[in-house]
């Protein structure tokens, strides 16, 4: 059978596969808008904050609640694949007007304008899960977070790593929030790997080769959230079916209309669904710190 090489590129370049990122056109980045001076809120503040990690600096932004008399719930923001913490700004500003701290970074060779170290050709889920693990201890030490109230929270490869984290370290992490999640990132590597034309570096999707997400996602035992779209071509709805069946707590929520992303920053299809996404994740996090 002949291979569909326009639907495979589509899809791989989508989902950030490195080595076929860097063979093509390199992926827009969203413009980052300026909110006017005399709009910007004054219930939350925004500062950059690094983690230090295994000899790499991983930047962020850390939005915190402008009064927080008490240690209050943390949300770590990791962004799909090619993207940066840029396309997690409005989640973690929302997040922190109300109430919560949220912390969003830049995976280490996550993409080439990535301001943490590292090199895009050095990048794999692996690497991604631990500096989210670093990520994940920092805000937790944090004295204004409460280290037993943390929540994950991931769109699309970011929801991937998320799951697995939560999976290998199920004591600090308190609840999972997953958008369109890439449960089918290894699946694709194994299907195509020895298809797809030459690149100068397979680390990426050889590392996932003998690789089965579904076995490392089962045994976080909190409550987990996913939010996944109706015509999402990228990613289907499917895997998260799939996904929804390994966890013994879990609420799958089909997004009528939506595709692979939820806004603009997250290159949605079909139109803005953050106001009816932003419900189910709110509600989710209030039920989960009462």
């Amino acid at each position: 059978m002949k291979i569909p090489w326009m639907l495979l590129l589509i899809c791989l370049l989508a989902l950030g596969l490195a080595a076929c990122a860097r063979s093509g056109p390199e992926a827009a980045e969203a413009p980052e808008e300026e909110l006017p001076e005399d709009t910007v809120p004054d219930n939350f503040g925004a500062e950059e904050f690094s983690v230090e990690h295994d000899g790499r600096t991983i930047y962020g932004t850390l939005y915190v609640p402008s009064r927080h008399e008490e240690k209050v719930p943390a949300v770590i923001l990791s962004h799909s694949a090619n993207l940066t913490s840029d396309s997690m700004r409005s989640y973690g500003e929302r997040l922190a007007s109300q109430g919560y701290v949220a912390y969003a970074f830049d995976f280490c060779g996550g993409s080439k304008k990535s301001r943490s170290d590292g090199d895009p050709a050095d990048m794999t889920v692996f690497t991604e899960m631990e500096d989210l693990k670093a990520v994940l201890a920092a805000i937790r030490n944090l004295e204004y977070v409460d280290e037993q109230a943390v929540f994950l929270f991931g769109t699309s490869q970011g929801g991937l790593v998320s799951a697995l984290v939560a999976d290998e370290c199920p004591d600090d992490v308190k609840g999972l929030i997953l958008f369109y999640p890439a449960f089918n990132l290894a699946e694709l590597a194994q299907k195509y790997c020895g298809k797809l034309p030459t690149t100068t570096d397979r680390l990426f999707y050889s590392s996932l080769l003998e690789y089965d997400v579904y076995e490392h996602i089962g045994a976080f035992p909190g409550d987990v959230l996913i939010l996944h779209g109706s015509r999402d071509f990228i990613v289907p709805y499917s895997y998260s079916e799939r996904a929804a069946e390994c966890y013994a707590h879990c609420t799958l929520i089909k997004i009528d209309g939506a595709s692979h992303g939820f806004n603009s920053e997250n290159y949605a299809v079909g139109g803005d669904f953050d106001e009816e996404t932003w419900s189910y994740a709110v509600r989710y996090l209030e039920e989960h710190t009462a």
